[in-house]
């Protein structure tokens, strides 16, 4: 389902709806997050960084540099956490 959520948000964040683009990348980024729960404690996974980087770039786009910040140095902990320091996908999240 999370997928599914991903797919649209960023499908409408590329057609240049991006403001209703962002509730659905955040209904993907609350999907991930739930399904990497363990004993009420979330759990790093490069998926839920990818979704912190999309609805992060929502935000930016949007003109919510704060709102960007947060989630975009989330997405960089997580990847960093999960793939390593010397991954492309830690490099993106520069």
């Amino acid at each position: 389902r999370g997928g599914i959520y991903m797919g649209l948000g960023l499908v409408r964040d590329r057609l240049g709806r991006t403001k209703e683009a962002l509730p659905i990348l955040q209904q993907a980024l609350e999907h991930y997050q739930q399904e990497h729960t363990r004993d009420y404690a979330q759990l790093d996974a490069s998926i839920i960084a990818k979704a912190h980087m999309s609805v992060g770039k929502a935000h930016e786009k949007l003109g919510d540099a704060a709102a960007a910040a947060k989630h975009m140095s989330e997405a960089l902990r997580i990847f960093k956490a999960t793939v390593g320091d010397t991954s492309p996908l830690t490099a993106h999240a520069l």
